[in-house]
């Protein structure tokens, strides 16, 4: 039988929304052409950080294709924190890092959250003992993106050249983006900062792959449809009827935006 692949994007430690999307696509852990292929953020926000890895651990290793995104870049910069005694940024309180490595360490959320301010904390020890085991697997494991047939998946997008043209009326920065030939090739630094970019925006700016189509997560897709298309907003009312609409995969010509 010919191996069908299962593309999932930015779980965030939300286990059961993770189990109902597999099982309605139909995919069996059991199945040896069953392919799962998650590009990145695994972690961070959700509560069950333990439970999502136990499951992608749980999956024979030529099964699993594990493509790193920026949330896996976070969870390493934070235990550098945590390692180097220093005060935690607020960024990983927000983005949640703390609290799924708290989550991986079998740490009692309500007290490790003092580790945030206190570089002395008696769990940051606990932390230094057993994230590595995490963190090691994260490396071992996860790569920058993952080609096969006509598509490329990624987290944000392939690496390109990013560069600042200014703040709009809000003050948002925009960017302009330059397709880079070797991108293939790039730099641990150039795949770093490719996992930030908002895959839509470079699409719609011309970063494209000729004859492949680019599958990628890190951006709500309702930003697609309400600033490419103008056909849904961007930030519903979740009382909103059709509010589930706007956050629905994004599909053109050369991208499939998976973020939802």
């Amino acid at each position: 039988m010919m191996k069908k692949y299962f593309c999932v994007g930015d779980i965030h430690s939300f286990y059961q929304p993770f189990m109902k999307a597999l099982n309605e696509k139909g995919f069996d852990k059991n199945n040896q052409d069953h392919i799962l292929v998650v590009c990145g953020d695994l972690f961070d926000r959700g509560p069950n950080s333990i439970e999502v890895l136990s499951f992608v651990q749980s999956l024979p290793e030529d099964r699993f294709v594990y493509v790193r995104g920026n949330h896996e870049d976070l969870m390493f910069d934070c235990y550098q924190e945590i390692y180097d005694t220093e005060l935690i940024s607020h960024h990983h309180v927000s983005n949640g890092t703390v609290n799924s490595i708290i989550q991986l360490c079998g740490l009692d959320e309500y007290y490790a959250s003092n580790i945030v301010w206190d570089p002395y904390h008696p769990f940051r020890g606990e932390i230094i003992d057993k994230l590595p085991e995490v963190l090691n697997y994260i490396k071992r494991k996860s790569v920058d993106y993952f080609e096969i047939g006509n598509y490329i998946m990624v987290h944000g997008w392939i690496p390109c050249e990013k560069i600042l043209l200014g703040s709009d009326k809000h003050y948002r920065n925009e960017y302009t983006y330059n397709y880079i030939k070797d991108w293939r090739n790039s730099s641990s630094k150039q795949w770093f900062d490719s996992r930030w970019i908002n895959g839509m925006d470079a699409w719609r700016k011309g970063v494209r792959e000729e004859g492949k189509t680019i599958i990628c997560g890190h951006w709500h897709c309702s930003w697609g449809w309400e600033n490419i298309k103008h056909e849904r907003p961007e930030f519903p009312s979740k009382e909103d009827k059709d509010f589930q609409n706007s956050f629905e995969t994004f599909v053109d010509e050369g991208i499939i935006a998976i973020d939802g």
